[in-house]
Formats: C-alpha cells, structure tokens, sequence
C-alpha cells in the first residue's frame, strides 16, 4: 500500500513538474508574441508619422 502511494505521489510531482514546464512555455511564447506585436505598432505608427510628414512637406 505504501508503494502504491509512493507512485501515486510520484506520478503527481511528475505532472505538475512538466504542468509547470509548459506553462513556463506558454508564457514564453505569450510574451515573445506580445513584444513581436509591440513592435509592428510601433512601426507601424512610424510608418504613418513618415508619411504624413512627407503629405505636409509635398504640399508646401
């Protein structure tokens, strides 16, 4: 009985380690995604400063 609890145990820690181990990835991914997409924003928003810039320089 003693063993059986012992693996049960066991085969518990060994879930929540790799439980542990793909949240870790997903927050990874998560965060490389969110700076990814800050990153496009901020291009994008200088791409559109850029081009206004140029509008109001043709018009002058």
């Amino acid at each position: 009985m003693l063993e059986k609890t012992r693996t049960v145990v066991s085969v518990a820690l060994a879930n929540n380690a790799a439980d542990s181990v793909a949240a870790r990835r997903v927050l990874t991914v998560t965060l490389s995604l969110s700076n990814a997409l800050q990153q496009i924003r901020q291009t994008s928003l200088q791409t559109l400063c850029e081009r206004k810039l140029l509008t109001m320089i043709r018009s002058l």
